[in-house]
Order: structure tokens, then C-alpha cells, then sequence
């Protein structure tokens, strides 16, 4: 019984497709926190500051932003994919969840090209007029808080997908 322990020491009782989702599921909860850190601490400062003051602060830091925000963003929505598409195939409890989760991780991505990239651009390039910042902002926070939300969506879901078992 002893030599049994020891022969099994080595082997994880965890699948391949286990481990990519629960590192999915990871990867989803850090883009969750981050884009709930953008929206209350990055948004809130740049509201409380001029709109001069916003620009320049962006320009200077455009390129950290999409250095950080966007691998995370891409990296958390590939690994879902992966991880459904190997929950689906053999059909595994959680596959649905798992899916689902992946399809919610994409839509922040999506909105990243369909709304944020022209105002992000025209925050970086400082080409929006002083006056339009102030409502620039508060629509970038509006849509953040929405893709906050899908995003933190997308974590709990897959996280169920991940903790489902077979019936």
C-alpha cells in the first residue's frame, strides 16, 4: 500500500484541460481586477484632473497602459478559448460555462477596437479638443464599467465551468 503512494507521487490528479482552466480562470480574475482597478482608481484620477493635465499624463503613459492592459486581455481570452475548446471535446462537465466564459472574455477585446483604440488615440496624440475631455472621460468610464463587468462576468462564470462536476 505504502509502494502505492510512492508510484502515484509524481502524477497530477489534475486533466490538461483542468489545469488550462483553471489558468484561464486566473488569467480571467487578473483582467477583471485590473480593468475594476482602471475603472475606479485610473478614471477617477484623471476626472479630478485639468483636462491639459489628463492629456499630458496620457501621452506619457499610453504606451504602458497597452503594454499591460492589452497582452492581459488577449492572453485571458485565448486561454478560454483553449480551455472550452478542450472542455468540448470529449464533452465535459462545464463545457457550456467554459464557452460562455470564453464568448464574455472576447467582448472587452472587442470593445477595445470598436470604442476605446479612437479615443485612446485621440487621448495619446492629444488631438480631442480641451473642452471635449470632460465628457470623453466620463463616457470611457461609463464604457469601462461596462466591460468591467462582462469581464468580471466572464471570471465567475468560468470559474463555476471549472468547479462543475460530471453528474
Amino acid at each position: 500500500m505504502e509502494h502505492e503512494h510512492f508510484r502515484n507521487a509524481g502524477k497530477s490528479s489534475r486533466s490538461a484541460p483542468t489545469l488550462v482552466a483553471v489558468a484561464a480562470t486566473v488569467i480571467l480574475g487578473l483582467s477583471a481586477g485590473s480593468m475594476l482597478n482602471e475603472a475606479v482608481v485610473l478614471v477617477s484620477f484623471w476626472r479630478s484632473i485639468s483636462a491639459q493635465d489628463f492629456l499630458d499624463w496620457y501621452a506619457g503613459n499610453a504606451g504602458r497602459l497597452s503594454g499591460y492592459y492589452g497582452p492581459l486581455q488577449v492572453a485571458a481570452a485565448l486561454m478560454t478559448i483553449v480551455a472550452a475548446v478542450l472542455y468540448r471535446v470529449p464533452r465535459r462537465a462545464g463545457s457550456g460555462l467554459l464557452t460562455l466564459a470564453a464568448i464574455l472574455a472576447v467582448i472587452p477585446l472587442g470593445m477595445f477596437f470598436v470604442y476605446f483604440k479612437s479615443v485612446n488615440e485621440s487621448f495619446a496624440a492629444a488631438t480631442i479638443d480641451l473642452a471635449e475631455v470632460p465628457a470623453a472621460l466620463a463616457s470611457w468610464g461609463f464604457w469601462q464599467w461596462v466591460r468591467t463587468a462582462i469581464g468580471i462576468g466572464a471570471f465567475v462564470v468560468a470559474l463555476a465551468g471549472v468547479r462543475a462536476r460530471d453528474a
